[in-house]
Parts: C-alpha cells; structure tokens; sequence
C-alpha cells in the first residue's frame, strides 16, 4: 500500500506545483497588463499635450462674470481634458449660492463646455437691522430667487451695473414677520414661497404689461394681497393662481372698454367678483412701465 501511496503523492505534489506556477504566471500577467496599462495611459492620455485644455468655453443665462465662473469651476487652460473629474466640477458649481443648476462637456480633443442656469433675483424684502455703532435700527434691502434662495450680496459686487437694472423694478414682499434671512440659504416660509411663485405666475399671465406690480402682501393667512403702480389693489387665494390672474384680465379688459378705472378687486371670491371701480379722471393712473430688458435670458418663464 505504500509503495502505491508514495507515486500518487508525487503527482499530487508535481500537480499542486504545476497550479502554483500557472496561478504565479496569471497573477504576473495580470500585473504587467495593469502597470502596462497605467503607464500607457499616463503616457499616452492623461500627460498627452494633444488633449491639454485649449479653450473653456463658459455659458450662462445671467450676469455673473464668465471669468468668476471659470474660477469657481477649478478648471484652467492646460489641464487634460480627459483627467477632469466633470461630476465634481459640476458639484462645485452648483454649490455656489448664486448657482441654480450647472452641467459640463467634453469636446474632443481639447475643449471643454461649463453651462450656467443663474438664480434670478425676482423679489426683494426689506428688512431692519440695528447698526453697530449706535443700535440704531436701518433698513436692508434682501433680494430672493423664485425657489426663496436668498442672493448673497456678492452678486452685486461681481456686475454692479446688470446687478442694479435687473433689480430696480422688483416688487416688495411685505408683511413677512419674523422671517430670518440667510444669504446662500432657502426660505422656509410658506407665505414667502407662496409670494414667489405668484411673480412666477403673472409673469407668465395675460396680465402681464397690463399693469406693473409694487407690492404683495402676505400678512394675511388666507389670501394674497397685491398692489399695483396704477394704484389697484387685489387679492388671491393662494391657491389656482393662473384661473384668478385669468379672471383679472377679464374684470381688466371690462373696465378699459368702459373707461373704468379698478381700484380693488376681491378674486379670493370665487362665485362673484367683489370689485370697486373709481373715477380715472380725478385720479388717472400711473401709465404702465415700457418693457424692460433683463440681462437674465430664462428659457421657461
């Protein structure tokens, strides 16, 4: 029996040896393909000067300075366009307070694509705070986006010019209470956010170059209420915005063909319109704003 044992113990052993050999070879094999590999590609890719950045190319829908935005993306003239990590630099961005949305291309062989979505400031509230020398109470002004972002001061440093014609005519959300405002930081009142998103609602409404909006109101629980240059006052529920902006083109357009001038309007009523009407020629309104350009190019307002 042992003289059988000891050559089957052999070829067990010459087996074993044999399997640890090609285990060795395969492993080397891997080995060389893998260094092989990254050498190849540092060499031939990520240090290759034919795919060095040649041009970034910034788009933006706003007023931020192209050159500031390239900044903040990291990116520079030179780098490889292949090693970019393109989903941190669009983290990045986005994580910029004045940023709304970002994304970012490559164009083979060395160009590189940073796109912009800007938040619009489209309402202002303003706000008193106690100075530092003396306590004394001084209005300040915060600016708000549709989604209730509130814009850092910065952006008026960046494009002073565009900053102030874009905000010159923004209507006041008042009544807010305790409201805090945080720069780089979203809102969290319901009224407030209700507020934004009627601004969002007229300026896609036929009621829009009818009239120019001064102020909405936001004190009350249950309804909107706006005021207009051309001294109108009127109010909305906070609900169905777009069928109660249709009904004020309605009571509008009535009033013009009769030479009616409408000093309030109650829309929060849904089976009839409470409305009064004043004389216009012992009080003409305000002649409406000719249209304004924005230096925000939005695509879905």
């Amino acid at each position: 029996m042992r003289s059988r044992a000891r050559p089957l113990q052999v070829i067990r052993l010459r087996m074993a040896l044999s399997a640890l050999a090609i285990s060795s070879g395969v492993v080397l094999v891997l080995f060389v393909c893998w260094k092989g590999g990254e050498y190849a590609l540092d060499r031939f890719v990520y240090t290759n000067p034919t795919l060095s950045i040649a041009q970034v190319r910034i788009e933006t829908d706003g007023i931020i300075p192209p050159d500031q935005i390239g900044a903040w993306s990291g990116v520079r003239k030179g780098d490889n366009l292949l090693a970019l990590d393109l989903p941190r630099i669009k983290r990045d961005l986005e994580l910029v307070p004045l940023i709304e949305s970002a994304s970012v291309e490559r164009i083979l062989p060395q160009d590189l694509i940073i796109t912009v979505r800007e938040r619009e400031p489209i309402a202002r509230v303003v706000v008193f705070a106690p100075r530092e020398e003396d306590g004394l109470l001084e209005p300040s002004t915060i600016y708000l986006d549709e989604q209730g972002m509130v814009i850092p001061p910065v952006l008026r440093k960046l494009n002073s010019s565009a900053f102030d014609v874009a905000t010159k005519f923004l209507p006041v959300i008042t009544g807010v209470g305790a409201t805090t405002f945080r720069p780089g930081h979203l809102v969290t009142s319901a009224p407030i956010l209700s507020a934004l998103k009627w601004i969002r609602a007229f300026q896609a409404s036929p009621m829009t170059g009818r009239v120019d909006i001064r102020a909405i109101d936001v004190a009350s629980q249950s309804t909107l209420l706006v005021t207009t240059e051309q001294g109108n006052e009127v109010s909305f529920a906070y609900q169905d915005l777009e069928t109660q902006l249709a009904r004020w083109r309605t009571v509008h357009d009535w009033g013009l063909d009769r030479t009616q001038f409408l000093a309030s309007l109650d829309l929060a009523v849904t089976n009839f319109v409470p409305a009064i009407w004043a004389n216009p020629t012992n009080t003409p309104p305000s002649a409406v704003r000719a249209p304004q350009a924005s230096p925000y190019r939005k695509k879905n307002v």
